[in-house]
C-alpha cells in the first residue's frame, strides 16, 4: 500500500489492468443470479402476453413475477437478448 495523488491513483488503476469490465458483475457473472441467459431469452422467447403467463415463468424459474416483469420490459438482463 502507498500513499498516492488522485491522478497517480488512476494511472496505477489502467496501467495493471484495473480497466472497464473487470469489475462487471452482471447477468450470469453476478453470483447471486438464479436465472443463465439461457432461461433470459426462453422467457422472451416463449412469451406471448397470455393472461397468467408471467406468474407461470416466475414460478417455474424460481424468481418473481416482477422479475419476470422487468426482464420482458428490458429493465433488466438488458442487451442480451438476441433475434
Amino acid at each position: 500500500m502507498e500513499w498516492l495523488t488522485c491522478k497517480e491513483n488512476s494511472r496505477h488503476f489502467f496501467k495493471n489492468g484495473y480497466v472497464k469490465g473487470s469489475w462487471d458483475h452482471s447477468g450470469e457473472k453476478n453470483g447471486k443470479a438464479i436465472l443463465s441467459e439461457h432461461d433470459v431469452e426462453d422467457i422472451r422467447r416463449r412469451f406471448t402476453g397470455k393472461w397468467g403467463e408471467k406468474a407461470q415463468f416466475a414460478r417455474e424459474f424460481g424468481v418473481s413475477h416482477g422479475c419476470i416483469c422487468n426482464i420482458l420490459a428490458d429493465r433488466s438482463w438488458v442487451g442480451r437478448w438476441l433475434d
